[in-house]
């Protein structure tokens, strides 16, 4: 009966103190919830930069090249933010981005004028509904303090970003009734 309960006890701890070790700065080493929070978020904060220098290049309205220009700028900031925070926590960022975010950059190059605007702003309105839903993961399930933490700095920004696109596309490409 005293191993069953030491199996049944010991076991579990052994294994969840295993998965939580912590470094020099307190916080829980890599684990796959993070992780995957810290890949993407880089990936989509790349992926911005570049999208964002595509608009300033090729669009021909000012707000959306304004808009782009905003995109390099918060998200070349949020990716040197994301590096200081991870820098002691073992993880080692992309130099560039994804697959899906490339793909979307050799689309978007191809295309120009009217249709370059209107693909680029759904595309950034998309992105970042689809980069909030990844913040508030992270906020509530993520287990590192400090990527929570960085996730909740990053949230208003992202939500700034996908309100100015609904806005502009709403403008710029009113839906016709």
């Amino acid at each position: 009966m005293k191993k069953q309960w030491y199996a049944a006890v010991a076991v579990p701890l052994i294994i969840l103190t295993g998965s939580c070790s912590r470094d020099e700065s307190g916080d829980v080493n890599p684990n796959p919830v993070d992780s995957n929070y810290v890949i993407t978020t880089s990936y989509i904060n790349l992926g911005e930069v570049d999208a964002g220098n595509l608009a300033i290049g090729k669009s021909n309205n000012p707000v959306l090249r304004d808009y782009g220009q905003q995109l390099v700028n918060d998200h070349t900031q949020a990716q040197a933010e994301l590096a200081e925070t991870t820098r002691n926590m073992g993880y080692r960022l992309p130099a560039e981005t994804d697959q899906k975010h490339k793909e979307m950059a050799a689309m978007l190059a191809q295309l120009d004028g009217r249709t370059f605007d209107s693909t680029f702003i759904y595309k950034m309105l998309e992105g970042h509904q689809e980069a909030l839903v990844i913040q508030e993961n992270e906020i509530s399930g993520g287990r590192s303090p400090a990527l929570r933490n960085y996730a909740s700095r990053i949230l208003p920004v992202i939500k700034k970003h996908e309100a100015l696109a609904d806005s502009i596309a709403h403008h710029l490409f009113p839906m016709k009734e």
